[in-house]
């Protein structure tokens, strides 16, 4: 279940202070507006938010006052996944940035572990319904890096501990990846704000499926 929703469905105060929804007309113009304002504490249950809820993500936010982006913030059991669907670019690349964290808990003391990732994207389908899943390659890769003990951060051209951490879960790391841009595919087509072109197979190119651009770690206070 998710506790805030950002910018997912329109809604106004009338004189009475109560919250009623626009009318289709004052929908359609709010629309062509590039920067709106929504209450995100609210939670609204249009369309989209509802396929969330069923797919069962942590939903901490998902931003779409941009007439070109779209940014999510959400929760997969214990990882957090923040990523921005560009639509200047969304077409024309083969991959997306995607950042992972999880917090650990040593004593009393919270670190964070982030992943940079570079994730190809799958060819867009749309589903109705999608059916809540686990993400056991992203979770086994956080694992690796608890043991590895980094300190602060790796690039991918400074250190061959990157390669470790993929090494035997590429396929199943892009399989979790490949539902989550399913999902979300699904929940910008129920927008019915931005176009998908269904079925459309992105560009390809010789780079892997998954490439892991940086390791971060950081303390949390």
């Amino acid at each position: 279940m998710f506790n805030k929703i950002a910018n997912i469905g329109i809604l106004k105060d009338n004189s009475s202070g109560h919250q009623q929804e626009y009318s289709a007309a004052e929908k359609a113009a709010i629309r062509k507006v590039k920067r709106k304002k929504v209450n995100k504490d609210s939670i609204v249950f249009s369309p989209a938010a509802l396929f969330l809820t069923e797919v069962k993500w942590g939903l901490s936010g998902v931003d779409y006052s941009s007439e070109s982006q779209i940014k999510f913030d959400f929760n997969i059991e214990e990882l957090n996944f923040k990523l921005t669907v560009d639509f200047n670019e969304f077409y024309k690349t083969s991959h997306q940035v995607v950042w992972v964290s999880k917090d650990i808990f040593r004593k009393e003391a919270r670190k964070r572990h982030s992943l940079k990732i570079l994730v190809r994207k799958p060819s867009i389908r749309l589903f109705e319904k999608f059916p809540p899943f686990p993400v056991p390659g992203i979770t086994s890769v956080f694992r690796r890096i608890e043991k590895m003990n980094i300190k602060s951060e790796f690039y991918k051209y400074e250190s061959l501990a990157l390669h470790s951490l993929l090494d035997g879960l590429e396929y199943e790391i892009y399989e979790d990846f490949k539902k989550i841009f399913f999902v979300i595919y699904s929940f910008i087509d129920k927008l019915d704000k931005y176009d998908l072109n269904h079925m459309y197979v992105f560009p390809y190119n010789n780079m892997d499926n998954i490439l892991i651009e940086k390791v971060l770690v950081k303390d949390e206070h």
